[in-house]
């Protein structure tokens, strides 16, 4: 209908809305655990930030950023993200180094 008007958040209440749904993302990991579950972490994601009425869901390094320093080493390996493989099977990896002095420029002048 043209007539309905979604509400605009605010950068602050969205913000405030980000902390309320993550800290409920990790309260729900960890009642999982406790109970012996497998968390899915995407159902989870949607309610809580259903629940908190935001748009969006939390990134995996925000969820990260909530946990309690004493349920990390439960809590994290459930959050990091798993490694990618590309179709060919070979990724592309760019090293920068600390930029050097050409040894050879003596010689090359």
């Amino acid at each position: 209908p043209s007539g309905v008007k979604k509400k605009a958040y605010s950068s602050q209440e969205n913000k405030e809305g980000m902390l309320r749904a993550c800290s409920q993302i990790v309260a729900e990991l960890l009642a999982c655990h406790k109970r012996g579950e497998v968390p899915n972490l995407v159902r989870i994601k949607q309610d809580c930030s259903r629940t908190v009425g935001i748009s969006g869901m939390p990134r995996l390094t925000q969820i990260i950023a909530a946990v309690p320093k004493q349920y990390e080493s439960v809590l994290i390996p459930l959050l990091k993200a798993k490694p990618v493989r590309t179709a060919s099977g070979i990724a592309v990896v760019a090293v920068m180094s600390k930029p050097h002095r050409c040894p050879h420029i003596a010689v090359t002048g």
